[in-house]
């Protein structure tokens, strides 16, 4: 059994992984989504670790995968490991903004709103770039939130070589490519692809809690 933290991406909210969340107790793991607490990344790590119990997995969803990857960081010894799921893969002094705009085809870019302090996502252009092959689309773009800007706006070190990580693939992602995806995740061994766009929990819950259980094995074999 293994034991799952989940982490939203931008602008999502910790309800997106509901229909994961029985898939993965049907294999017989428990997982625990998180709602991202501060305006800052080491403040949503901080918030994480201190929910989290030790040997946890962390899988950080798009822009979590940075959350995921800081989290293991401020808590060094505490996870098993972390799970990028289409998501931005941190790389030394690129935070998640310089990794968008250094895209090939930087989707998400015309898509971004400034609100205050903060950004959303424009709902039209979202509609089709996140939740394609989605059921209830609409609903989906209703529950988008606006987030602080300074997360995104942070570069991460390393983690140590030891520190398992793994990557889910998502082929038919419009928001991040899945080229995109692989030119981030080519220094993790560890991988799976999932037919499906940048939402998995939505249209691929049982696919993806099988890849979690996937990986989670592999990591525990480490």
């Amino acid at each position: 059994m293994a034991e799952f933290i989940l982490i939203h991406g931008a602008c999502h909210r910790a309800g997106v992984w509901r229909a994961v969340l029985p898939a993965l107790a049907a294999k017989g793991h428990f997982a625990q989504p998180v709602s991202l607490q501060g305006a800052t990344l080491n403040e949503h790590a901080a918030g994480i670790v201190a929910q989290s119990p030790k040997g946890a997995i962390l899988v950080g969803h798009s822009a979590g995968g940075f959350v995921a990857h800081a989290a293991a960081l401020a808590a060094q010894g505490h996870f098993a490991g972390a799970i990028y799921l289409c998501a931005f893969i941190p790389s030394v002094g690129k935070s998640v903004a310089d990794l968008r705009r250094a895209a090939p085809n930087d989707a998400l870019g015309p898509a971004i709103r400034r609100v205050d302090e903060g950004y959303q996502f424009d709902p039209n252009i979202a509609l089709s770039l996140f939740f394609n092959g989605c059921p209830n689309p609409t609903a989906h773009v209703a529950g988008l939130r606006a987030d602080p800007v300074r997360p995104v706006q942070t570069a991460l070190p390393d983690l140590p070589a030891y520190f398992p990580r793994a990557a889910i693939i998502c082929d038919n992602d419009r928001a991040i490519s899945p080229a995109y995806q692989m030119h981030m995740a080519a220094g993790i061994a560890l991988r799976r692809h999932l037919p499906c766009g940048h939402a998995p929990f939505f249209a691929a819950p049982d696919l993806l809690a099988q890849s979690l259980h996937d990986l989670a094995d592999m990591i525990g074999r480490r």
